[in-house]
């Protein structure tokens, strides 16, 4: 009986770890976006003020870059394709 009630607990704990990494994975390690309970928003805000102000205005300016939409495309094309390994040649004719 004992172990029974020891082993419930230990599955509910698991439990919650597992809901804890799912949302580490899903809106990244941001403290604010990791607190907030709606993960539509945090996936929102994770687009809209880091990735954008990131692509768009930070490493453009610090890297000359003259056209963003490029670096957004290959951004794209990277995150689509993290698990495969990269050839230059095909991700140059990706569309």
């Amino acid at each position: 009986m004992f172990f029974r009630q020891k082993s419930k607990y230990k599955l509910y704990n698991l439990h919650k770890l597992y809901r804890s990494i799912f949302s580490y994975l899903t809106v990244g390690g941001f403290p604010e976006l990791a607190l907030s309970k709606d993960d539509y928003y945090a996936q929102r805000m994770l687009r809209e003020d880091v990735v954008d102000k990131v692509l768009k205005r930070d490493i453009p300016s610090l890297f000359n870059i003259r056209n963003a939409a490029v670096l957004e495309k290959v951004f794209l094309y990277l995150c689509f394709n993290s698990s495969q390994i990269i050839n230059i040649t095909t991700m140059s004719k990706a569309k």
